[in-house]
């Protein structure tokens, strides 16, 4: 089941525009492909909020991964305390998503495009980056 959620889950983002994603946990099995998708869309921009244990793990697990997402200007990575326990995307302000992680990993998925959809998810992803702190910003500081 998890590799079917997270083919979901590269299918929705890849070759879109902008993808932003709020997320507890960083299925490090995953995280190359899904930079790889998100980059096939033309002017993409990937904005992705995770907590800052989460980044330093995976900064240890793909240092190459982390200097490519350091390097991209389409990239904004910020950390903070996600204040849920699922994986939250929006992609082009037309899709939204979450994949429901469970002690033993990626449980489901749920995606719908409906504007009560679009809405919560929106408000999801702004309350938790709300106290967000950038890592790096478009045209890098």
């Amino acid at each position: 089941m998890p590799d079917a959620v997270m083919h979901r889950l590269l299918d929705s983002v890849e070759g879109r525009q902008n993808v932003s994603v709020a997320t507890p946990v960083v299925v490090t099995g995953f995280a190359e492909d899904f930079y790889e998708c998100v980059r096939q869309g033309e002017n993409y921009s990937l904005e992705l909020l995770i907590p800052p244990d989460v980044f330093e793990r995976t900064r240890a697990a793909f240092p190459t991964l982390t200097d490519e997402l350091l390097d991209d200007e389409n990239v904004s990575l910020h950390t903070t305390s996600i204040p849920f326990s699922f994986g939250l995307w929006i992609v082009d302000s037309a899709e939204a998503g979450i994949i429901v992680f469970t002690d033993q990993g990626v449980c489901g998925i749920l995606v719908n495009d409906t504007p009560e959809a679009l809405d919560w998810a929106t408000d999801q992803y702004e309350r938790a980056k709300q106290d967000a702190d950038p890592v790096f910003l478009r045209g890098r500081v």
